[in-house]
């Protein structure tokens, strides 16, 4: 297990910005021998590296999740620190902004600057104690983290203007999910919700220029995923007693606007994400 009090003085020193782009080369298998041994020794000591003889620098399970928040913030940097696509100024100045299912908290750190009140909702630990980390790395004392489930969410009725959800429904109860969504949402306000129909794995699944065998796996055992939710009411793929990653459920596009449309949600805009391959923008607007 991680020293987390070893773990923020070293993200809030000079090493920090080097473990963390690290870790993200480590999660794209970029990291390869010319990594800074200084900062690969010391995510070995942390437990979130192993080293493989044959296949290089290995994440371990805690090391998973940091490398998580850690390419999310170095993309986040990278992207000089931009609200999320779509999304406009305009629609957080001075507003309440969630973000579901927001990982380490990219986007609530973007709000936060120009938002009356920016929170962010996540269930795993682990992106919490990096959210608050890299919030102070980032000086920023307003953004708020909640630990919570997006199905029961913790908050009242009617208390944001703005719902921001990227990449995460997949993971969640889609069907409970809207509907609390809805019921924190002021009527007009907006929800964005970035996700990957059932029709974007199909293209990525029939995509001949992708010859990986393991991604084709994984997008396979999601189309089942998808397929036996919608027929039969459960995953055939899940990992016990674990919110994870590894059973993601992907709609297809009617049946995911179905459900939005009985939690009051209204389409105003569907947006391809550039350079995603597989992602659409979903702006929607709750109605009365």
């Amino acid at each position: 297990m991680s020293d987390w009090r070893e773990v923020r003085e070293a993200l809030l020193g000079e090493m920090g910005e080097p473990l963390l782009r690290f870790m993200r080369d480590v999660f794209l298998e970029r990291a390869g021998a010319r990594a800074d041994l200084q900062v690969a020794g010391f995510a070995e000591r942390l437990g979130w590296v192993a080293a493989d003889p044959i296949r290089g620098w290995q994440l371990t399970k805690e090391g998973a999740f940091a490398a998580d928040s850690a390419r999310e913030y170095c993309n986040w940097l990278d992207d000089r620190r931009a609200l999320p696509f779509g999304v406009a100024e305009g629609d957080v100045r001075a507003k309440a902004v969630l973000d579901v299912g927001c990982g380490f908290g990219r986007h609530v750190l973007s709000a936060s600057r120009m938002a009356s009140m920016a929170v962010g909702l996540e269930a795993e630990p682990s992106f919490l104690r990096m959210s608050s980390i890299l919030a102070t790395r980032e000086r920023i004392g307003s953004a708020t983290f909640v630990r919570g489930y997006s199905e029961r969410m913790p908050f009242a009725a009617e208390s944001f203007h703005c719902v921001i959800c990227t990449r995460s429904l997949q993971y969640m109860d889609i069907r409970r999910t809207l509907s609390e969504m809805s019921r924190v949402m002021k009527t007009g306000g907006k929800f964005f919700l970035t996700y990957a129909t059932f029709h974007h794995l199909l293209a990525d699944f029939f995509d001949g220029r992708i010859a990986d065998p393991r991604r084709k796996a994984r997008t396979a055992k999601h189309m089942a995923n998808t397929l036996g939710t919608t027929w039969l009411g459960h995953k055939f793929f899940t990992r016990s007693g674990a919110n994870t990653t590894a059973s993601p459920v992907h709609l297809l596009r009617r049946s995911l606007l179905r459900l939005c449309g009985a939690s009051r949600l209204r389409l105003l805009e569907e947006i391809p994400i550039p350079h995603s391959g597989k992602d659409s923008l979903f702006v929607l607007e709750k109605v009365a």
